[in-house]
């Protein structure tokens, strides 16, 4: 039996070798799997995936509105949208997306994910980490803070030109009255990694082609003193 800790050990989450490999296809813990534990009958290709667009609708869009229509749901549930086919059998997603219909035999479709969390802040800091949500609600970045995947992905392949390892779009999420949401930045908010690992922000106005891509480099963190000021050049 090993166990799994916070940050501030405040969450304690036993594991069984049998519980190990449940979960090892699904997710970051299928690499601390060993050779030895891999069905040699396995192939062992990557696969042909080089990118992966990770798109969070913070505040977006809702399920019955996208992949899960929900159409035996009471009214007041449901929404107004109706379900269409996809062209896959006994499939429906909403009609607000019709191509995406067509080629519902390329996803896969999960429906069952939920964090019980109905709060966007601590919510999204749960899905972009991994890990639950500790103190109150819209807070900003703390020392403690899980990383997010994409401050990970920049730390284990550091990147200053293009193509960047992680790139976040448009730019990154903040609250009124100024607060830097925690583990809903795809890379900025680092939590307690040594060094942040500041990913490469694209902002700008909309529909211009010519805004070039600005790179940012990593940002000493020190917890007493906190984070530096910003460059006049930044776009966080």
């Amino acid at each position: 039996m090993t166990q799994r800790k916070t940050p501030t050990d405040s969450v304690d989450i036993g594991f069984t070798r049998r519980d190990w490999f449940r979960v090892g296809g699904l997710g970051t813990a299928s690499l601390a799997l060993t050779p030895a534990l891999v069905d040699a009958s396995v192939d062992r290709t990557f696969g042909r995936a080089k990118n992966l667009l990770f798109l969070f609708l913070s505040g977006g869009p809702s399920q019955y509105e996208t992949f899960d229509p929900k159409p035996d749901a009471p009214p007041e549930i449901r929404g107004i949208f109706k379900p269409i086919a996809t062209n896959v059998p006994g499939v429906r997603i909403c009609e607000l997306l019709p191509r995406t219909a067509r080629i519902a035999d390329k996803l896969c479709i999960v429906r069952s994910m939920s964090t019980g969390d109905p709060n966007h802040e601590s919510g999204g800091y749960w899905v972009n980490t991994g890990y639950r949500y500790t103190g109150t609600n819209m807070r900003s970045v703390h020392p403690s803070d899980w990383p997010t995947f994409g401050s990970i992905v920049k730390m284990l392949k550091p990147s200053s030109q293009v193509p960047f390892s992680t790139v976040v779009l448009p730019e990154p999420i903040i609250a009124n009255p100024g607060i830097f949401l925690p583990g809903q930045n795809g890379g900025f908010s680092a939590g307690f990694l040594t060094k942040i690992p500041v990913v490469t922000c694209r902002s700008g106005q909309p529909g211009k082609s010519n805004d070039p891509v600005k790179p940012m480099k990593s940002i000493d963190y020190t917890p007493s003193v906190g984070f530096p000021p910003d460059p006049p050049s930044a776009s966080i």
